[in-house]
């Protein structure tokens, strides 16, 4: 109410027909806490001004409402009826719903307490149907009906209402100006935040000419000063200095960019108050929903003010939100996980049948970035404090044209979380977290990484980025998995990139050369501490073959006959669906003890490859995390509650495969050309192993075969997948035997 409003509702509300302007003085002054004479410039500014009151004669200082003066009184009357009802209802509501929570922010002093709109719709439908008409009113109503609610308590402190769960989320690129004004919820990534700042809330002026004190509330998005001073006896225009704490109010502000998660540069700016304003750490990368009202603010370009305004959202609330968008698992679902699990060999088939199938061979390759997907075992926790990374790096590197970037792009795909980019088309500033000054304001901007954070991030044409030193930032995220911004104080502040990099790149010159050192190629395109931090490295050269060529064509015209053009059509032995399913479920597994023996058994590898360096290129104790990261990670893909000796064994073929590519020896060369003259040999040898057990069996286990043969599980593995899809063999219940 404005001051006139005030003075006719106490007079009105003293239940005198008249009063003297004694009586007039005193109750304004005693009401208001004001100094009679004070009280006097009030009455008669009213008096003056409003046809409210008229005298019983005129010689008499007595006053009565006059016509206007009785209905200005009976309407203001109706009103704090209606705000008494309202009132009424707010308590009613909370003592219902929340009075435990109510409780408890007054006793913990906290500024807002949290509501669910859905219970509004059930408890409170009036406040909804306010809220859909007039939020700004409709919030404001509650919070001043919050405040007149009566605990036993000694705090003076009550809290706000903080709205979530309309029940109707939009999309950033979803506003349009016909949600201006309207209190909607809106999803979204964050991928820019300013520092808390202070806000200035309710600006007290002070008259310079006559010392009187004016009070203006500020809304967003302008600062609002006094025209003119309100004193009765002043009333000029200035000069005004504003006045800091105490008189004025203020509190905490934030501003953040919320981008569309469908992809694109869509984004809508989110004004945050109070206690929802957060370091940008916390919320640095992340899928928020954020309930408000929608404003329009008008922009100023340089030749003033502009007929385009920009979305604004006044938040009211903000939750991180979890942005895998993966139903959790049915119960027969569920089942059907454990039952693959019982069969490691089928399970590790039927998953590496999975991912990218519509590639031909590279079966090792796909099951080393298969590994990313089940390292997420520290993701919960703050790198600072882990003393050893759980993520699995895989490096790339190879000729053009030999599908590097599509397996890669499966794998994120199939994540529950990924993300793929080029180097070719980021700045240093698109792959790491920075801090900007945009209009004397520093504004921190999620990077690629921070994007992928707890989730696997592939990048693609590393070899294309336009300075080496833009690739520095790669060290902290895959050896720290932490991103630090020091531009915007002193002191750096660490942004999380908890995340499993799947990096792929080309040799200089465009092609791997076969009579040069394959470790000094990549050197020459990436810097030997980046490539060094890679768990496996492969070097992947397109050497013609007749045969291997021959089944690639096949493989690529039954996709362009077939039309399959979209992943989602992708025939898989696990639907994505069910293959994100089971990824999510396996990690809710508890992480799996390793054995002793499966501990010696990598003790006895590196301490057997420390010796002997003509076999293989010498390893340091960085492989030894390696291996212990991949045999965990390959036990996690498995269910398996125990890291075993068999874990151990896949693990080490795994990276005999990798070191293979690119190392002097080629005992354990690549399985993924289809009849390189070693694979010949390889399948001669399992064709005979088979052959020899049936004898005895009726079908052939794989580790049979590898026993017999004297060949790794690994190779006899994969070797197994490209003979069965070559009909060499055919899988029986528990085993292999040969074509008759």
């Amino acid at each position: 109410m404005n001051s006139s409003e005030i003075i006719i509702s106490l007079l009105g509300d003293s239940g005198k027909k008249q009063w003297t302007r004694t009586e007039i003085l005193e109750i304004i002054s005693e009401q208001l806490r004001i100094e009679k004479m004070d009280a006097a410039h009030k009455f008669d500014a009213v008096n003056n001004r409003y046809d409210y009151f008229e005298k019983t004669s005129e010689d008499s200082q007595k006053y009565r409402f006059s016509k206007s003066g009785n209905l200005k009184y009976n309407s203001l009357k109706k009103l704090k009826e209606s705000d008494s009802n309202f009132e009424n209802a707010v308590e009613t509501f909370i003592k219902n719903y929340y009075w435990t929570e109510f409780l408890e922010c007054i006793l913990k002093e906290k500024e807002y307490i949290e509501i669910d709109y859905q219970k509004i719709w059930i408890g409170f439908p009036y406040l909804k149907d306010l809220l859909e008409k007039d939020p700004d009113k409709a919030l404001s109503k509650f919070n001043k009906a919050i405040q007149k609610i009566s605990v036993p308590a000694d705090n003076e402190k009550w809290p706000s209402i903080s709205i979530f769960n309309t029940g109707d989320i939009l999309q950033v690129e979803d506003v349009k100006t016909e949600h201006i004004g309207q209190f909607i919820e809106i999803e979204g990534r964050v991928v820019a935040q300013n520092l808390t700042q202070p806000k200035i809330t309710n600006a007290a002026f002070k008259c310079v000419r006559c010392g009187n004190v004016m009070y203006l509330p500020q809304v967003e998005g302008k600062f609002i000063e006094p025209f003119a001073c309100d004193s009765d006896v002043c009333g000029r225009k200035g000069p005004f200095t504003l006045l800091q704490k105490p008189e004025s109010d203020y509190i905490d502000a934030q501003n953040i960019i919320l981008e569309s998660i469908r992809g694109g540069q869509v984004n809508i700016k989110a004004a945050l108050n109070g206690c929802l304003c957060m370091p940008p750490w916390e919320r640095d990368a992340k899928v928020v929903h954020t309930c408000g009202i929608v404003r329009a603010w008008q922009k100023i370009g340089t030749l003033g003010k502009s007929p385009y305004f920009e979305w604004v959202v006044d938040v009211n609330s903000i939750k991180i939100v979890d942005d895998n968008n993966v139903e959790p698992p049915t119960e027969d679902e569920i089942k059907q996980f454990e039952a693959w699990a019982k069969n490691p060999h089928e399970l590790r088939k039927k998953f590496l049948s999975s991912i990218a199938p519509h590639i031909f061979g590279m079966m090792d390759i796909k099951d080393a970035c298969s590994l990313s997907l089940f390292s997420d075992w520290n993701w919960g926790l703050d790198p600072r404090n882990v003393i050893d990374r759980s993520s699995i790096h895989v490096l790339l590197f190879g000729d053009p044209g030999i599908a590097k970037s599509q397996i890669i792009k499966d794998v994120v795909y199939i994540a529950p979380k990924g993300k793929f980019g080029q180097v070719v088309n980021m700045s240093r500033g698109g792959l790491s977290t920075v801090a900007v000054q945009e209009k004397g304001e520093w504004f921190v901007k999620s990077g690629f990484f921070s994007q992928a954070d707890q989730g696997v991030a592939g990048l693609d044409e590393i070899d294309k980025v336009k300075d080496p030193k833009d690739l520095d930032c790669l060290v902290s995220v895959l050896n720290d998995q932490i991103q630090l911004v020091s531009k915007i104080g002193k002191n750096d502040i660490p942004f999380n990139t908890r995340t499993a990099v799947l990096g792929a790149a080309n040799p200089k010159g465009g092609h791997l050369k076969a009579s040069e050192d394959i470790i000094e190629q990549i050197q020459s395109t990436i810097p030997s501490y980046i490539f060094q931090r890679f768990d496996l490295i492969f070097a992947i050269p397109d050497n013609p073959d007749e045969a291997k060529d021959s089944i690639v064509a096949d493989t690529v015209n039954e996709r362009y006959r077939t039309r399959i053009i979209n992943r989602k059509n992708i025939k898989r032995e696990i639907p994505v669906e069910l293959l994100q399913k089971y990824i999510l479920y396996a990690r809710t597994k508890s992480l799996p003890d390793i054995e002793l023996s499966a501990q010696k058994l990598i003790k006895e590898f590196y301490l057997k490859i420390r010796k002997v360096s003509k076999e293989y290129p010498v390893i340091g104790a960085r492989q030894l995390e390696d291996l212990n990261r991949m045999a965990i990670a390959i036990a996690r893909r498995e269910m398996s509650p125990k890291v075993t000796e068999d874990h151990v064994k896949y693990a080490i073929g795994l990276m005999k495969a990798s070191q293979a590519t690119w190392s002097s020896g080629d005992d354990y060369g690549m399985y993924n050309y289809g009849r390189t003259k070693s694979q010949a040999e390889q399948v001669n040898s399992i064709r005979t192993a088979i052959k020899d057990i049936c004898v005895k069996e009726s079908y052939a286990r794989i580790e049979d075969i590898a026993f017999t043969s004297g060949m790794d599980l690994i190779q006899v593995e994969h070797t197994i997948i490209l003979m069965e899809k070559n009909k060499e063999v055919y899988h029986v219940a528990g085993g292999y035997r040969l074509p008759q």
